[in-house]
């Protein structure tokens, strides 16, 4: 969310007029493995090896591949580390709304100096570096804050299913770059807590915002997208490469709409000229 509001300051408003939106199955798939991977990395009790091993049946094989190189990534940082994970921690920085978050695995080493975070991205597309950084800046400085003798934060943003062996997004920060980074993050909100922060809608801003259902500036991006193409006519592929951005931010939008609608009626609910009605086959 730091990185969205960041990106596009008026989301911050925005997303809070949001109605609410249903889980999707990316969604529960990503809930799923994020816990496979909470009861791996914890002590092994008999209760956490059955736990693991309930949810084992009800993952597919490339779900498991997928899990299996976590795991190794994650032991191969942690040896030696004492590990949390799930973590829920606070960042203390005065802004007037509590800026919070739940770290996959925060792990202090034995003198206490030194703490590594991990974040899984069970996706398959990229992220945007803006909401990477501010996402690894703002766990960094929650462990500075709740672990005082930690001299440098090492965080790691990791995507399994994205390039050949997973992506890893790294950052490392010490002591005195903190100072820094909570300067960039109370800037970004304090912005975008200012009355009429601006919308700008782009596929990273739009990419995971609650409001792109009911966004105006996103839907005025459909507007901009070139809809015919006369023969004979000079083609500038810059605009091409433009409209093929907005055209990412459409599509989201066009998928929350359709998501709104779904859950309105499911909860008895009309949309004039629809109905639901059961996958065929399904």
């Amino acid at each position: 969310s730091l990185g969205r509001i960041r990106l596009c300051p008026g989301s911050y408003v925005q997303s809070k007029k949001a109605p609410p939106t249903e889980e999707s199955s990316d969604a529960a798939e990503g809930t799923t493995m994020h816990n496979f991977m909470e009861a791996g990395l914890k002590l092994p009790t008999p209760d956490q090896v059955n736990y693991a091993s309930d949810l084992a049946q009800e993952l597919t094989e490339e779900q498991m591949e997928t899990l299996n190189r976590c795991m190794k990534y994650a032991r191969e940082k942690l040896n030696g580390y004492r590990v949390w994970t799930e973590r829920f921690m606070v960042l203390e920085a005065n802004l007037g709304e509590a800026i919070t978050g739940t770290a996959d695995v925060v792990a202090i080493n034995q003198t206490a100096d030194h703490a590594i975070g991990i974040d899984w991205k069970f996706g398959r597309g990229s992220l945007s570096q803006t909401t990477t950084l501010m996402q690894a800046a703002a766990y960094a400085c929650m462990i500075f804050q709740t672990h005082p003798d930690v001299k440098v934060v090492d965080y790691f943003i990791y995507q399994p299913r994205v390039g050949f062996g997973g992506t890893e997004y790294a950052a490392s920060w010490d002591v005195q770059d903190y100072v820094r980074l909570m300067q960039m993050i109370t800037e970004s909100v304090r912005k975008a807590q200012e009355l009429g922060a601006s919308l700008n809608p782009s596929p990273a801003a739009c990419q995971f915002c609650p409001a792109i259902s009911v966004c105006p500036a996103a839907a005025e991006v459909t507007e901009q997208l070139p809809v015919e193409y006369e023969s004979g006519l000079p083609v500038e592929p810059a605009k091409i490469a433009k409209a093929l951005d907005m055209a990412k931010i459409v599509k989201k939008q066009v998928k929350a709409v359709e998501g709104l609608a779904r859950q309105i009626m499911k909860e008895g609910g009309e949309i004039p000229g629809y109905i639901l009605k059961p996958r065929q086959g399904s």
